[in-house]
């Protein structure tokens, strides 16, 4: 989070026009608040939504600045809503987002971050190719027919292994 607040004092500083949404809950919340009033209400903060997708529609772009995340499905939901996604390199970003194609990967810095943020910011065609192609990307892998079909398989194969030296067919 504090990584967060300092990509944001560098792009509201750069650009009169961003705003930051911060989306999502935690012990750090009131502390972080206190915090972004030096922003001057170009911070807000919403707490955890039910409905990320109005939440996404709101966004020019997501960033996530977590250093280790288990499955980001806010990055799926983000691309889902046809969004660019702003992030940090781990594995499980590599997995989900092409860079420069549905979004941009950076280092865990704050200067690398907010550029990335200013590049989309400066240049909404891009951003909104990034955020259509990461939608595609979306419903080509991660859609709920692909997920019955991995399961499927992941089952079929399950059945063709030998279990006490018998072959299930």
């Amino acid at each position: 989070p504090e990584v967060f607040l300092d990509v944001a004092k560098r792009v509201l500083s750069e650009n009169d026009a961003a705003c930051g949404l911060v989306f999502g809950d935690g012990p750090m919340r009131e502390d972080l608040k206190d915090d972004a009033k030096r922003f001057k209400g170009r911070l807000t903060f919403f707490g955890d939504t039910q409905f990320p997708e109005i939440a996404h529609a709101c966004l020019d772009c997501l960033v996530l600045t977590s250093i280790w995340e288990g499955f980001p499905n806010v990055v799926l939901e983000a691309m889902a809503s046809a969004r660019p996604v702003v992030a940090v390199r781990m594995p499980a970003n590599e997995e989900l987002r092409v860079d420069g194609i549905t979004g941009l990967r950076v280092d865990d810095d704050a200067e690398a971050i907010a550029a990335a943020v200013a590049r989309l910011l400066a240049a909404p065609e891009e951003a909104t190719l990034m955020g259509l192609r990461g939608r595609e990307r979306v419903l080509a892998l991660y859609s709920m027919d692909k997920m019955v079909e991995a399961y499927q398989n992941l089952y079929g194969d399950a059945r063709k292994t030998q279990c006490g030296g018998r072959t299930h067919d």
